[in-house]
């Protein structure tokens, strides 16, 4: 007897399709994360595309008949969470409209199983009774404008044809290229666009975490690994003859730059590399296999840059007036000649695109991005650059380096680390998610575990306790961007504060009085600090005489802000709460600067990846390290009456411990769960005014695929 085959139900809207079968939704190919509620929420919805669909029947489809009480706050929940995956929006519908007080309707065109459905109402539109006096008329009017939109159209899509698929006679294509369990990151082609080397640190024979380097091989389930020392962070680049692969490692027993046969076999190592960001930790070769560039920090200096090696005599190539920045990143050549593109980071958020036309060379800038940088590579035709940048969400743009305008590409959310070979119409990135959410730890009950207090499928993190105890705003891309959220103690009633759209948006800190707070954003791309009260809810800016101002925090008194500035002096600042010039307070750069609460001790952070405490006297102007603070170690860290407290990194796992101020005496206040990533960089720790609470940020997520797009030119 034949076995029967289920009714599997494909449904298409926009970028996303729904299989009712499966119960899963996908955006470009990749399945998103949505079930339950919010799942059949959906299903009910496009069951009846175009139709109103009560509250009442969503009730009785969904809800089991004895529940009462928790509905509305569950169906509401389930509606929020289903437009937060779709990226739509309450006030500017583009699927999930709300109809008032009656229910919800489906007002997206959708497909069924590949036929198009019938174009849902958009709108209740008003009953019109035509006489038949002028029917004739309207009916002569409808094919006028029926005819006008097919003339225009046909104009448009004229247009649309000669400027889109100019370059693209085949459609793009993009499929999965890796599926395996764990990260799979930093891709890299083979000059021919046959093979692809990555990182990945799911292999079960490694015995612990870390990353490793692998080749699979385009229409082949085989993998070759290529490394067997696990380490934090691994970047490779194929050699243009195909027969070596170089690769950055940052791992505990050293960092350096490695070469090693692409068929496999031992590694070499080329130079010793400092520690650098994963942008700053990528490399590229030359065309013609003469120069590799990778990232170094020059001596007396915390800017971290890029180096060019020459292959042939492996000696340090010299550069000239290359910009200065925060951080030079993924260097990438052209496939032709020694043109070298690169990521200059001038501030936290910003990025400057820079063409290098050879060596010895000035740097031309191309264009600026707002976000940060995720990885860049040239077209085959070496016109554009890709660059991938991650804003709250990640996208991925080119960018024409004659014009340097910037146009996104529709398949390229969540992208990081793109590659193109130079021989092959191939493009391949990883599909790069992260989830980081805001974690409560209660203080007077050691035996307590901490809870997940705020969650989302994005990122939320720097949770700040308002000094009366009543709210906490933190960052968030729930949004789709990075921007600052507040909602009350318990974690609930969620309300975006900014509405930058776009650009880095956050670091918020309470003033005194809990009803002003002072953030960042790079709006106007240039970091500047604002204020904003929580009731008018309207940034403004604070005005100094340096610039690119970020990580502010607010003095005891009221009447000071305190802030990084990166322009001509990097270091720790303070400025009059209503604008004007600001002082240099720090003899070093810093950042994320918190007063203690007697108004004489500025304590703030120093560097990025091997962070470090440091405290200045605001009565002296004494500048010195924390004594009992681990260097190296320390996540994230605030001050508060009772002394300092620290998240730090111990080989059994992370822990919580307090530094208590005048006696130094350190002591442990809890262990966090072995696997526990707790989000590092700035204002990832707050502690309530009467010390019962604490907040900290976690990354309890993280998804990593290679994607590959053939037909891409």
């Amino acid at each position: 007897m034949q076995s029967a085959v289920p009714n599997r139900t494909l449904i298409r809207f926009g970028v996303f399709e729904v299989d009712l079968h499966c119960q899963e939704l996908r955006k470009h190919g990749v399945r998103l994360r949505l079930s339950g509620q919010p799942f059949q929420v959906l299903r009910v919805l496009l069951e009846h595309p175009g139709e109103l669909v009560t509250r009442e029947i969503l009730r009785e489809s969904l809800w089991s008949k004895d529940t009462f009480g928790d509905f509305d706050h569950g169906l509401n929940a389930a509606v929020t969470r289903l437009r937060e995956v779709l990226g739509d929006s309450a006030e500017s519908p583009k699927y999930v409209e709300t109809l008032p007080r009656r229910g919800y309707r489906f007002i997206g065109a959708i497909e069924r199983n590949g036929l198009a459905v019938e174009e849902p109402v958009q709108q209740e539109a008003p009953t019109i009774a035509a006489s038949s006096s002028n029917a004739g008329r309207t009916a002569a009017l409808v094919r006028g404008l029926t005819l006008g939109v097919a003339v225009a159209l046909l104009v448009l899509g004229a247009l649309y044809t000669d400027s889109y698929f100019k370059r693209r006679a085949v459609p793009v294509s993009v499929v999965p290229f890796t599926s395996l369990p764990g990260l799979e990151v930093a891709p890299a082609f083979s000059p021919d666009g046959t093979r692809v080397v990555f990182a990945w640190d799911g292999d079960p024979g490694q015995g612990r975490h870390g990353f490793d380097l692998y080749i699979k091989e385009v229409g082949s389930e085989q993998l070759l690994r290529l490394t067997n020392n696990p380490a934090e962070w691994i970047m490779p680049a194929w050699s243009p003859d195909g027969r070596f692969i170089a690769f950055t490692r940052e791992a505990s027993g050293g960092n350096g730059v490695y070469l090693i046969p692409a068929l496999g076999g031992p590694e070499r190592k080329l130079r010793t590399m400092p520690y650098s960001p994963a942008e700053c930790n990528s490399l590229s070769w030359s065309a013609d296999g003469r120069y590799l560039a990778h990232p170094q920090v020059p001596e007396k200096s915390d800017l971290y840059q890029l180096a060019l090696l020459d292959m042939q005599d492996m000696k340090p190539v010299v550069t000239q007036r290359w910009p200065s920045c925060v951080i030079s990143g993924f260097p990438a050549f052209a496939s032709t000649g020694h043109r070298l593109a690169f990521a200059c980071t001038t501030s936290w958020g910003i990025v400057d695109l820079y063409v290098i036309p050879d060596i010895g060379r000035d740097a031309r800038r191309v264009a600026r991005v707002l976000g940060s940088a995720s990885g860049l590579t040239w077209s085959r035709d070496a016109e554009e650059i890709l660059i991938a940048t991650s804003r709250g969400e990640a996208d991925l743009w080119r960018v024409n380096v004659s014009s340097g305008k910037a146009e996104p590409l529709e398949f390229g959310v969540d992208a990081a680390w793109p590659t193109i070979p130079a021989r092959a119409n191939k493009l391949a990135f990883s599909r790069y998610t992260e989830t980081s959410n805001i974690w409560r730890l209660d203080l007077h009950n050691s035996g307590s575990p901490p809870r997940q207090l705020i969650a989302s499928t994005r990122f939320q993190q720097n949770p700040k306790i308002s000094p009366d105890g009543k709210h906490i705003v933190f960052e968030s891309s729930r949004s789709g961007f990075s921007e600052v959220w507040m909602c009350n103690a318990e974690g609930k009633n969620p309300v975006q504060l900014t509405h930058f759209n776009g650009p880095l948006t956050g670091s918020p800190a309470w003033a005194p009085d809990s009803q002003r707070m002072v953030f960042d954003s790079r709006a106007g791309g240039h970091a500047n600090v604002y204020v904003i009260d929580i009731d008018e809810r309207v940034p403004h800016v604070v005005n100094t005489d340096v610039t690119e101002n970020s990580t502010p925090s607010w003095s005891h008194d009221g009447n000071w802000i305190y802030f990084r500035s990166e322009g001509s002096k990097v270091g720790v600042y303070k400025v009059r709460r209503e604008g004007g010039d600001a002082s240099l307070i720090t003899s070093t750069d810093g950042y994320g600067p918190i007063e203690s609460e007697d108004g004489r001790t500025l304590y703030y952070s120093s560097g990025f990846k091997d962070i470090h405490l440091r405290r200045v006297s605001l009565e002296t102007g004494v500048d010195e390290a924390v004594a009992g603070i681990p260097g190296g170690e320390l996540v994230s860290w605030t001050a508060t009456s009772a002394g300092l407290y620290f998240i730090q990194r111990t080989p059994q796992g992370p822990i919580i411990n307090l530094n208590e101020g005048a006696s130094g005496r350190v002591r442990l206040v809890a262990k966090l769960p072995n696997d526990a990533l707790p989000t590092p960089f700035i204002g990832g720790l707050s502690v309530s005014s009467n010390g019962e609470w604490l907040l900290y940020s976690q990354i309890d997520e993280r998804s990593g695929d290679i994607m590959l797009a053939d037909n891409f030119r």
